[in-house]
């Protein structure tokens, strides 16, 4: 729901719960972005996604696989 907002200079912050990993696991093939995950205050094992460049698979070699692990 939020690509068609993203420009290139658009930080995207999304608050997920435990269950993150199988979301972006639910995209991948589908969507590539670059990702920094950060540890969570609110609720114990929630985490804040910082996504950045999101692409539809396929038109660049951008990728999930360049994130970065950030405790907050």
């Amino acid at each position: 729901l939020a690509a068609p907002l993203m420009t290139s200079d658009t930080v995207a912050i999304f608050h997920k719960g435990r269950e993150f990993r199988a979301e972006l696991e639910d995209c991948r093939g589908l969507w590539r972005f670059d990702l920094v995950i950060h540890d969570s205050r609110i609720e114990s094992g929630s985490v804040l996604l910082e996504i950045r460049n999101p692409v539809a698979e396929g038109t660049t070699t951008r990728g999930i696989g360049s994130r970065t692990d950030e405790a907050s």
